[in-house]
């Protein structure tokens, strides 16, 4: 056990568990990530609240405000995506150092926030047919059993549609590649 003094580069310890946990969500859905990035600002700053707006989703951890304290813009590619909006604290005022500390959180959200979209189109492609953009052999084995255990629950039918060419390797040999894909497509 770690007391919550211990600190690593001046940031306490309860601070680097939530900035875990938020990398941690990674995957997760949007709304979870926001969630967990308005806990972890919200107990950096030691406010009553936080909150995190971001292309028509909030997540919001504490109590906020009527009006907001602190505000910092959610930036990517060099424009305004969102907004973290921070309620005042029950001990003190904030300061210029807690403002700026609220902007590197920002901009450490914004990162996450791109990492997240990047390991999202990954999985998307990693999971789909390039040239049908129909689901592959590794979503089917993914998720074929979660799909009919589900079914089986909720007592609804599943239907598979698998398709196969014959002799499209021939087609693709006499033809090319490029005229293949566009009978996939």
């Amino acid at each position: 056990i770690i007391p919550q003094t211990v600190t690593a580069a001046g940031a306490p310890t309860d601070e680097l568990l939530r900035l875990g946990e938020l990398l941690r969500a990674i995957s997760a859905t949007p709304s979870t990530l926001f969630a967990k990035a308005a806990d972890l600002i919200r107990a950096a700053l030691d406010a009553r609240g936080a909150q995190v707006v971001l292309q028509g989703t909030a997540a919001t951890s504490g109590v906020m405000d009527a009006r907001p304290v602190l505000t910092a813009p959610i930036r990517a590619e060099g424009k305004v995506v969102g907004q973290v909006f921070v309620a005042a604290r029950d001990a003190s005022a904030y300061s210029l150092t807690d403002a700026t500390r609220l902007a590197q959180y920002a901009d450490v959200l914004a990162d996450v926030l791109a990492l997240a979209a990047q390991q999202r189109n990954w999985r998307k492609l990693a999971m789909t047919d390039e040239c049908s953009g129909l689901f592959n052999r590794r979503y089917l084995h993914e998720r074929l059993n979660e799909i009919l255990e589900l079914a089986k629950r909720d007592r609804f039918s599943a239907t598979v549609l698998l398709f196969d060419l014959d002799d499209f390797k021939t087609y693709n040999d006499q033809y090319g590649h490029d005229a293949g894909d566009e009978i996939l497509r």
